[in-house]
């Protein structure tokens, strides 16, 4: 005859442990405020490459001014100082 004592079945769980909860949850606020900060960042990057343009933008129509003054010469940005294009001529 075979035996007919049977095992005791485990109850399975219904939910998890309260600190597992809380590591869940804290993983998950962790990825929610990196993705806001990520967010946040690229609109900072867009602000400052629209920035970007528009100082280049004003620069370029400054060098335009100075052109006007001074003919077609390279100026030095780190001393100031002028160096004449061949055949450039002041007005």
């Amino acid at each position: 005859m075979g035996n007919t004592y049977k095992k005791k079945a485990k109850a399975k769980a219904t939910k998890i442990t309260k600190e597992e909860l809380q590591t869940m949850q804290g993983y998950v606020q962790a990825i929610n405020k990196t993705q806001l900060d990520i967010g946040s960042i690229e609109y900072q990057k867009s602000t400052l490459i629209f920035k970007i343009g528009s100082l280049q933008d004003k620069l370029t129509g400054y060098n335009m001014d100075l052109q006007k003054k001074y003919g077609d010469v390279s100026v030095n940005i780190q001393d100031g100082s002028i160096k004449y294009k061949e055949d450039a001529t002041v007005n």
